[in-house]
């Protein structure tokens, strides 16, 4: 998070797989089990909802309100990193040493996959305006969109990037796709895999399908 303040979202999630690939693997409990227990503190679980708020308020501000609602949003993706580690409770630490207003981090997956569902839906509503448009329309738009000014084709970019790199990571890393995917031991899922994450992944989202991917994992 705090590399992305920095660098293009893109780059900073690659050195992010970078560290999970040259992090060794602990033996540890099944996946499902570590995220319906390890706890999503306040200080972690409530700057990221809000910043959602700020998300959405980002059509509403004008050439007044647009830079504080931005900084807003940055200052709240870096908060969690700015509080004491004492205050992140450990997966196997007891119910009386968590947080009280503490949630699991499964359940905080599930919450960022709505708001950003909603919010991609809101867009993509917004964006299409005619509810009968085609898709071929829709994607002409949104092309002329992307080139529409330098900072959003940069930012356009990223994002696709960003999307781009999510897939190839799933897709190379069994153990981390959802199980609502086929397996990919074989060339088959693999493949399979890999063309559902394909067409999900421009209609959805890496917004949306990464929360539903951790979700369900």
């Amino acid at each position: 998070m705090l590399l992305g303040q920095f660098v293009a979202i893109s780059v900073a999630s690659n050195l992010f797989y970078l560290a999970l690939v040259l992090t060794p693997r602990l033996p540890s409990p099944s996946s499902s089990h570590m995220l319906s227990s390890f706890p999503a503190p306040v200080v972690l679980w409530l700057p990221v909802l809000l910043s959602f708020g700020t998300v959405t308020m980002s059509p509403f501000t004008s050439e007044h309100s647009f830079l504080p609602n931005l900084l807003l949003m940055h200052t709240l993706i870096i908060l969690p990193l700015l509080v004491p580690d004492c205050l992140f409770p450990l997966a196997q630490a007891s119910a009386q040493t968590r947080s009280r207003f503490g949630i699991s981090l499964k359940t905080l997956y599930i919450v960022v996959f709505g708001a950003a569902l909603v919010l991609h839906a809101r867009a993509t509503g917004q964006a299409a305006g005619d509810p009968l448009v085609s898709v071929k329309n829709l994607a002409l738009k949104a092309w002329d969109v992307l080139h529409s000014h330098p900072a959003q084709l940069s930012i356009g970019w990223d994002v696709i990037w960003t999307s781009i790199l999510f897939v190839v990571w799933l897709v190379l890393h069994p153990e981390l796709q959802p199980r609502v995917l086929p397996s990919s031991s074989t060339i088959k899922g693999r493949f399979l895999t890999a063309m559902y994450l394909v067409m999900a992944t421009p209609l959805l989202s890496v917004g949306v399908l990464a929360p539903h991917v951790f979700w369900t994992t």
